[in-house]
């Protein structure tokens, strides 16, 4: 359990210098996406 705990962790960490592509999804979900469940759940 351990080794996958440690296996996801180093998946999920960015590297030290991304793309710009990287950057602006990772911009984007932080932003904007984060609201999408609220919304859906509002106009639902």
């Amino acid at each position: 359990m351990e080794d996958l705990n440690h296996t996801l962790l180093f998946w999920l960490n960015a590297p030290e210098h991304p793309s710009t592509l990287q950057l602006v999804i990772a911009t984007f979900f932080a932003e904007y996406a984060i609201w999408a469940l609220p919304g859906i759940i509002g106009f639902g």
